[in-house]
């Protein structure tokens, strides 16, 4: 892992989504999102150069059931050897993810549930910015401090990870449940925008990228089923299965860039002919 010129780069895996389901049931009545989430763990493990660590972006359950999170809990221990940042999506349930997956979360009220990881070349700051039974979110107090705190406190970069995207995308109903107080996130990372590497999320199904005060923002596919790419005003809210995929962000020790990764193989790879 990168952690600084000449060093090896640092890559950090990133699903968002997942949508599991208690064994037997289906996400939307229509998407196998558990057998989807096992063949996204099984190509993560297949990875080489492995990813340095995982990060999971919310809506790790569709329903929020504890069945689903022992699943997770299950492919995460078959399939993962480096560190994993888990953070809740408006589909989670925060008290069934603790009771299931607390081995990897945050202790403390301050952080919330997320638990950061701060050893790496790049931090990886994940925030929690569900609120109970809504589809919108926001980030509370104890979230804006906690990460203007930790901004501050270190010079080294940071990557900040939280569910519902701070950026419009243009697909409307996505847009409606976005992050309510987006200018509350602009103002805490302003002062330290240099630091920050990135801003990952999740929610709207669609490799995405924007800015916020500076900083590149990028939204992940789903490892599931994407959302309808459609940028009229009134499009509906709907689901399309388009193929299931993640992001890699790799870190060459100045700056991060970050790639689609389709989970399932394809024909190829075929040379080149001149």
């Amino acid at each position: 892992m990168s952690g600084g010129p000449g060093a090896p780069p640092l890559l950090v895996a990133q699903f968002s989504d997942l949508h599991l389901r208690a064994p037997g049931l289906t996400a939307n009545r229509i998407v196998e999102t558990n057998m989807l989430a096992a063949r996204a763990f099984a190509a993560f493990a297949a990875l080489a150069p492995a990813p340095d660590a995982l990060a999971i972006t919310g809506d790790l359950a569709d329903r929020g059931e504890a069945e689903a999170y022992r699943l997770l809990a299950g492919l995460i221990e078959r399939h993962v050897r480096v560190p994993v940042i888990l953070i809740p999506g408006n589909h989670d349930d925060r008290a069934a993810m603790r009771a299931i997956l607390g081995d990897r979360l945050a202790a403390d009220d301050e952080a919330g549930i997320n638990r950061p990881a701060e050893h790496l070349p790049v931090r990886l700051l994940p925030l929690d910015s569900t609120i109970g039974g809504e589809s919108h979110g926001r980030l509370g107090d104890g979230q804006l401090r906690f990460l203007r705190d930790r901004l501050a406190a270190d010079p080294r970069p940071a990557a900040i990870l939280l569910h519902h995207p701070p950026i419009a995308t243009g697909i409307a109903h996505m847009d409606a449940i976005g992050l309510e107080n987006a200018a509350a996130l602009e103002a805490a990372i302003a002062p330290h925008a240099a630091r920050v590497a990135g801003l990952w999320c999740g929610h709207v199904h669609r490799m995405i990228h924007g800015r916020l005060a500076g900083a590149p923002v990028v939204i992940a596919p789903s490892v599931a089923h994407q959302v309808q790419f459609d940028l009229k005003p009134d499009g509906p809210s709907a689901l399309v299965l388009e193929p299931p995929a993640f992001v890699m962000h790799r870190w060459d020790g100045a700056s991060f860039t970050s790639q689609m990764v389709f989970v399932d193989s394809y024909p190829g790879p075929f040379p080149f002919l001149s």
